[in-house]
C-alpha cells in the first residue's frame, strides 16, 4: 500500500494540530495553514505516525529535510540543495515529487 492509503486507512485526513493539517487533497502531505510551528508540524506527523501503525500496523518513515537553526545547533544543508525554505519551517513530504498539495 501506498503511505497516503495508509493515512487514509488511519482516518487522517484532515486531522490538525495548531496551524498544522494532514491535508483534505493530497493526504500524505502536512500543509501550514497560515500560522503553524514547526512543533506543531512535527507533533502531527507524529501522531499521523502513531495512528498509522496503530490501525494497519505499519511503521512510516519520515521523508523530511529540516532547514534552519534546531535546539540552536545549525544543521549543514548539502549543497545544491533545490528548495529555499526560512529558518523553522519544516518541509515534510511523502510520495512522487509530481504530486503537489
Amino acid at each position: 500500500m501506498k503511505a497516503w492509503e495508509l493515512i487514509d486507512i488511519a482516518g487522517c485526513r484532515g486531522l490538525t494540530r495548531g496551524g498544522a493539517m494532514v491535508s483534505e487533497k493530497h493526504c500524505n502531505f502536512l500543509i501550514n495553514t497560515g500560522n503553524a510551528t514547526a512543533s506543531d508540524i512535527e507533533g502531527l506527523g507524529e501522531e499521523v505516525r502513531r495512528r498509522v501503525l496503530a490501525a494497519t500496523g505499519v511503521k512510516l518513515e519520515w521523508e523530511i529535510r529540516r532547514i534552519g537553526v534546531p535546539a540552536g545547533k545549525p544543521e549543514v544543508v548539502p549543497a545544491g540543495a533545490r528548495e529555499v525554505v526560512p529558518a523553522g519551517v519544516q518541509v515534510v513530504r511523502a510520495g512522487k515529487p509530481e504530486d503537489k498539495p
